[in-house]
């Protein structure tokens, strides 16, 4: 869920003259996946943090080379919060 960066120690380390206790400082930040939504062949991949759901903003139409059509049904999967890279393909 996380990504953490050493910043200091809460101390500035010394020389040693006896016991010593030093706590490391961190910064979390949170994780940032790849998802990507597959409309008629065409990858539209953006970043997304961990936890949030991804949404589509695009156009969901397929192209048709003779005079077809095709209506958008949906994706092959559940849309959820994300959690890691995720691919989603629209199905006609």
């Amino acid at each position: 869920m996380y990504d953490y960066s050493f910043l200091k120690w809460n101390e500035e380390p010394a020389a040693v003259t006896g016991d010593a206790t030093y706590i490391a400082e961190f910064e979390k930040t949170l994780r940032k996946y790849t998802v990507s939504f597959v409309v008629d062949g065409v990858v539209h991949a953006d970043e997304y943090e961990y936890g949030t759901l991804p949404e589509y903003h695009g156009d969901t139409a397929k192209t048709d080379n003779f005079d077809s059509y095709f209506l958008f049904d949906g994706w092959d999967k559940e849309i959820t919060a994300v959690t890691s890279d995720i691919v989603y393909t629209a199905v006609f």
